[in-house]
């Protein structure tokens, strides 16, 4: 008998799994990084979005209603919402602004600042 050169069956189904759980780790890692890609940019957006309502409260002069109306930034991303609420420290003049951005009525992003009579 002539001795016959090529693969097995055995060792063909051995290189496709090796193949396949190759494939299976690159596709979970490309998964995996597509997932934090998009919540690093829901993060940075309700970020951008809480420092610009801030900045706009800074500019706006002290107000002594109870409790301070500060209008809202008015553009935002779609399944975006921008929540503020001050409430007086001091009497004679300090506030703390709280902005909550919630895309999709999930809390995202919530920063502090506060504000003083001038």
């Amino acid at each position: 008998m002539k001795e016959e050169r090529g693969f097995s069956l055995i060792e063909t189904l051995i290189a496709l799994t090796v193949f396949g759980l190759i494939a299976v780790c690159l596709l979970s890692g490309l998964t995996l990084a597509l997932k934090s890609t998009i919540i690093s940019n829901e993060q940075t957006t309700a970020e951008s979005l809480a420092k610009s309502q801030i900045e706009y409260i800074q500019q706006q002069p002290y107000s002594n209603a109870t409790p301070p109306a500060y209008s809202l930034i008015s553009s935002l991303p779609t399944g975006y919402a921008v929540d503020t609420t001050a409430t007086y420290l001091d009497p004679n003049g300090l506030q703390k602004i709280t902005v909550t951005v919630q895309r999709n009525t999930k809390t995202v992003f919530t920063l502090e600042d506060y504000k003083v009579k001038k």
